[in-house]
């Protein structure tokens, strides 16, 4: 569930997990029959639990679909946390780059990430390029790591874009999805 090999290294594919954190409220998405099944599992465990810890809320499980639809017209989404660069050269590599090149990389970041969670659900399916209309906000945040080092950190920004696609339930692009970034929201 926390996305490592049975070694203890991180696991090198995109995680079925997604933990996310929004006011008082924290979310655990699972993406996938077994992943979902799994957490189902879990989840049932805590709520019979005879006594759960006073900040602890009982979880509430919620099944929601996972679809993806061709549509005749753009649809336009939000992300508000796109890791854009996840390594010191790539930001170097973002920074000299023209508006024309950030928005192709971001767009091939959307692009793979799309891809990436049809391949955990099974599905074969040519996702059309998004069409970025926007990158704004962009910020660095400390990189997540399990050593720390001096230095580390993502570029992340808000990013609009439209695809000719209806996306319902949980999508998200980027690296560190599964740490709540990159979420595509609708709007």
């Amino acid at each position: 569930m926390f996305h490592h090999e049975p070694d203890g290294r991180p696991a090198q594919h995109l995680s079925s997990f997604r933990f996310e954190a929004r006011g008082n409220w924290g979310h655990i998405f699972a993406v996938g029959e077994q992943a979902g099944s799994l957490l189902e599992r879990i989840g049932k465990e805590v709520i019979r639990a005879p006594d759960p810890k006073p900040w602890l809320c009982r979880p509430i499980l919620s099944e929601q679909e996972i679809q993806m639809n061709e549509s005749d017209e753009p649809v336009v989404y939000s992300v508000s946390n796109l890791v854009i660069c996840r390594d010191a050269q790539q930001h170097k590599m973002w920074m000299g780059s023209s508006e024309t090149a950030k928005q192709e990389h971001v767009q091939d970041v959307l692009q793979r990430g799309l891809s990436r969670q049809l391949q955990i659900l099974g599905v074969t399916f040519d996702v059309p390029a998004p069409a970025v209309q926007t990158i704004s906000h962009e910020r660095a945040v400390p990189k997540l790591h399990s050593m720390p080092q001096a230095n580390v950190f993502v570029r992340v920004a808000s990013v609009l874009f439209g695809v000719p696609l209806d996306l319902r339930g949980h999508w998200a692009a980027g690296a560190l999805v599964n740490r709540g970034y990159g979420r595509i929201d609708s709007l």
